[in-house]
């Protein structure tokens, strides 16, 4: 039996029985195409054939697909997913904390993908045979959003330790209220000069943010500056954060008057 849900691509549905790989595709939004390549490059693999040799996708196709939908989109190319992905070692749950503690850096526009996520890192807690359709929303939502290039800038050693940290509803909403509060006042003093207390003390509060998101980790602040100074990167930023290219050059030019002062 097979539970219909509304979503962008038509109905969704949860992942009970095997799938013909012409419904998977249409099920998760990948194409026929890339699924036969992940299939020759032994990255997704069907677990068997109908009588017709027709391939078959069930549940654990369905969730090794998110994360390699995941990991793609943070900049990891498919040899390296294969391998993160074959290593016994690997954590289906402490990856999906991983990429919720990353999707939340961009929480503007992706909150639908962020319950996603959720959900699915839910499912594999408490149930044994896996739910679908949380894994189905995952993998859509991260298909259609802006990708950041966060694996090309970040080491994988840098995104465990992001993913591990914990914080709670509450601290994550502290944190966005004052990122959101920061930028509606450095737009309030675009005109202010440089070396002004009031751009100074801006540039303070940027700084504290920074170095919260940091932990005063040099290594950490050297891939957070790279992952902006690409550009690519930060196009991808601004699509997610309209707010950042005019805050980003505010806080350049009062840094800049901080330094000239030293």
């Amino acid at each position: 039996m097979l539970q219909s849900l509304g979503g962008p691509h038509g109905p969704l549905t949860t992942m009970n029985e095997r799938y013909r790989i012409g419904a998977f595709a249409r099920l998760t939004g990948i194409t026929v195409r890339t699924l036969h390549h992940y299939d020759r490059i032994g990255l997704l693999r069907p677990y068997g054939r109908s009588d017709a040799r027709y391939r078959l996708y069930g549940d654990r196709e369905l969730v090794r697909l998110q994360q390699i939908v995941t990991l793609k989109a943070f900049g990891f190319d498919l040899a390296t997913i294969g391998r993160m992905l074959d290593d016994e070692r690997f954590d289906t749950g402490r990856a999906l904390d991983a990429q919720i503690a990353l999707l939340e850096e961009r929480r503007d526009g992706i909150e639908k993908i962020v319950e996603a996520m959720r959900l699915a890192r839910e499912s594999v807690r408490l149930a044994p045979a896996l739910r679908g359709e949380p894994f189905v929303r995952a993998i859509r939502g991260t298909l259609t959003m802006n990708q950041i290039d966060f694996g090309k800038h970040f080491t994988p050693e840098q995104l465990r330790t992001l993913g591990e940290r914990a914080l709670g509803e509450a601290e994550q909403a502290q944190i966005s209220a004052a990122w959101n509060a920061l930028f509606s006042d450095i737009a309030a003093a675009e005109d202010s000069e440089p070396a002004s207390e009031r751009a100074q003390a801006l540039l303070q509060r940027w700084e504290r943010l920074v170095a919260a998101f940091t932990q005063n980790d040099p290594a950490m602040e050297r891939s957070l500056a790279s992952l902006y100074a690409d550009e690519r990167n930060r196009a991808n930023v601004a699509a997610a954060m309209p707010q950042m290219p005019k805050a980003w050059a505010f806080i350049e030019r009062a840094r800049r008057a901080r330094d000239a002062t030293r």
